[in-house]
């Protein structure tokens, strides 16, 4: 941001963001459509494997610190 104003990019062509709103978005409630589910769903399901994988990977990391096994298929 410095160098843009000091060096005056804007003028020389560069494309810049421009002013930018402050303080915070109102608070609204999102209004998903039927159509809109699936790729919602997707997203979801992207979601929970990354997670689950982390929280996989991450008890490995600590059960193998102190010569633990980790049972994933354990209730």
């Amino acid at each position: 941001m410095v160098l843009t104003v000091l060096l005056g990019l804007e003028d020389r062509g560069v494309s810049v963001v421009g002013v930018l709103p402050s303080g915070l978005p109102p608070f609204t409630i999102p209004r998903a459509q039927l159509a809109d589910l699936p790729l919602l769903l997707a997203g979801a399901v992207g979601i929970a494997v990354v997670s689950l994988a982390d929280t996989i990977s991450t008890s490995s990391a600590f059960a193998a610190r102190t010569g633990q096994e980790v049972k994933a298929t354990r209730r």
